[in-house]
């Protein structure tokens, strides 16, 4: 189930986007969706998914194995990949789930025939990544080894066992419905600015200006409006607009900063989220519809 909450955004520059309006869609995890996130939790031990700050930004001339998975419309490539480093990664590093059970996992239509079909074709791309390897067997599930996720093409370990910095994402972003729910690339901006983070001082606000969003972590202004209006209706993130000269007398110039709400993963299920949004969108649009009214009453 899909609704839509419309509202003006401003791109990163504090301009009006092109486009007068963004339409930001909210799904509603199905049911089948955090049944599997559930079941997948307890057989891994409700274990967090670690994910390499290599696997977020480029460095130097390479581009990061995030952006090359979001080219073309990525989503179903992130979700599926993040989901591998929840279910398989811990030893072996290796999982033979069936394609139609990470399709109703990732709450893709029609899980045994599209969905399935989806989840194969994303495999597939992984694999010409080099963030993982099939192992295909005829009459049984394909089985998939996790790669580093650095894309390297190398063996999957642990990256606190090889001392590289990573973050960290709780199963409750599966079982509290927040992966099966958010687009792709919401969760695209949400690792960018968890690795923006300082990780002693995690609520310390986040400066991202659009030449780091796009050469860092390769988002166009567009992508990044887009994902930072949705993870702000969810309650994921505070966006702060911050003065860069408060003591000049010239032309004042604000710029955005972000504070990142992890813990809301945890304490609050996607779909409790969907809903605050939706009653906030509700309460706009009737304050909107009170002020056009006293206008015209004014008018008369």
């Amino acid at each position: 189930m899909r609704r839509t909450i419309t509202k003006h955004i401003l791109s990163t520059t504090g301009e009006p986007s092109n486009s007068a309006e963004k339409v930001i869609e909210l799904s509603q995890p199905s049911t089948d969706a955090l049944r599997q996130a559930e079941s997948a939790a307890k057989r891994i031990r409700k274990r967090a998914a670690p994910v390499r700050r290599a696997f977020i930004k480029g460095v130097k001339d390479r581009a990061a194995p995030l952006w090359q998975i979001m080219q073309g419309g990525g989503s179903v490539r992130l979700k599926l990949y993040l989901s591998l480093l929840w279910v398989a990664g811990g030893e072996p590093f290796k999982t033979d789930f069936p394609a139609y059970r990470w399709a109703a996992l990732l709450a893709l239509p029609h899980t045994e025939a599209t969905g399935a079909r989806r989840v194969n074709d994303a495999l597939s791309q992984l694999a010409k990544l080099r963030l993982l390897r099939l192992e295909r067997q005829p009459g049984m599930p394909t089985v998939t080894f996790v790669l580093d996720d650095g894309g390297q093409g190398v063996e999957y370990k642990h990256p606190a066992k090889v001392n590289q910095a990573y973050v960290r994402l709780p199963s409750t972003f599966w079982t509290n419905g927040w992966l099966a729910g958010m687009s792709g690339i919401a969760i695209a901006i949400f690792l960018a600015l968890r690795d923006c983070q300082d990780y002693k001082s995690p609520n310390k606000p986040v400066w991202v200006t659009p030449a780091l969003a796009r050469d860092r972590y390769g988002f166009s202004a567009d992508s990044w409006t887009r994902g930072v209006a949705e993870l702000k209706r969810l309650g994921l993130i505070q966006v702060r607009r911050k003065s860069v000269n408060p003591n000049d007398f010239d032309f004042t110039r604000v710029r955005n900063t972000y504070i990142v709400n992890q813990e809301r993963i945890t304490s609050t299920t996607y779909g409790d989220a969907r809903a605050e949004a939706e009653d906030l969108a509700k309460d706009d649009d009737e304050e909107k519809l009170g002020s056009k009214h006293e206008g015209r009453g004014q008018q008369k």
